[in-house]
């Protein structure tokens, strides 16, 4: 071959060799950038699907939360209407909620909603027990008060047949059984009065007809009344927010519960306020705060 032809076929080599060169560059180029591409989208969608979870374990709170709400409002709102052990069981599974609230398990929390909601209806059962407990071991009360309490306990139950909110019924349950225990404390009071007037009366007209005997025997008196409740410990008030002992107050009130077990309650309405503690046979039922008159 001559000079010229090798001349020409080496610079065909170099120029072939060239453009292999930029071709494997722009492959590598593109590889790159494909694979950049590639990261920025896999983080896009990590990061949208953290998002995604996020929002539905927060949804997942959101739903969960006034079922806890609610078990202890109804706690709070029943006061000692509930037998102990039913009382504690829906407190400890409404805790259980809490704790599955503030992880990020959803499971957790729908298996913790669903415990919660049992113990409320057993719970809400138990309270209605106790309300007709009660109403049995206040005999004396009103008849109107018998039957308001025998409504209330009825309300409660078909909610929760119903899986309606019972909240408004437990709060007329409550203040319902409040009314049979102070009415039973009024009739058993006038009854008392009454009897006593008539023993005097008696006692009065014996003595003007055939006079006194210093040989009469006495009668005996009478034995305290049994309530069936359990002993009580000593009750303690604390009046927070405005209070203005002596005001002069409305004819209208809200209730605040003592702890059964303590004594304790906090009295701290949204009003200036006197309060007042309702008491029957030496044993206290609750607190009531009266708003003073402007």
């Amino acid at each position: 071959m001559s000079a010229i032809g090798k001349s020409t076929a080496a610079l065909l080599a170099f120029v072939v060799l060239m453009f292999c060169s930029f071709a494997v560059q722009d492959s590598i180029a593109q590889a790159e950038q494909r694979h950049v591409a590639e990261t920025e989208q896999s983080a896009a969608e990590r990061a949208a699907s953290a998002d995604r979870w996020q929002r539905a374990v927060a949804a997942a709170r959101r739903s969960v939360e006034p079922v806890a709400v609610a078990a202890r409002a109804a706690i709070e709102s029943a006061g000692d209407l509930a037998d102990a052990e039913a009382t504690a069981a829906l407190d400890d599974v409404v805790t259980e909620l809490d704790r599955a609230m503030e992880g990020r398990d959803i499971g957790a929390m729908g298996a913790a909603r669903t415990a919660v909601r049992a113990a409320h209806a057993v719970f809400l059962e138990a309270v209605c027990a106790g309300a007709e407990a009660r109403v049995a071991a206040n005999g004396s009360a009103d008849q109107a008060a018998k039957d308001e309490a025998a409504s209330a306990v009825t309300e409660v139950r078909a909610a929760v047949a119903d899986g309606e909110d019972a909240a408004g019924s437990l709060e007329r349950l409550r203040s319902a059984s409040d009314r049979v225990v102070a009415s039973h404390a009024a009739n058993v009071a006038a009854a008392a009065t009454a009897a006593a007037a008539a023993a005097a009366a008696a006692a009065a007209a014996e003595e003007q007809g055939s006079g006194a005997s210093s040989s009469t025997t006495p009668r005996p008196p009478s034995g305290p009344l049994v309530t069936g409740f359990p002993p009580q410990p000593p009750l303690r008030v604390e009046a927070a927010g405005d209070y203005r002992p002596g005001c002069e107050t409305e004819a209208i009130w809200d209730w605040w519960y003592p702890d059964r077990a303590t004594g304790y309650v906090l009295v701290a309405p949204a009003y200036p306020y006197d309060y007042e503690v309702m008491w029957f046979e030496g044993r206290w039922m609750g607190v009531k705060s009266l708003p003073c008159l402007p």
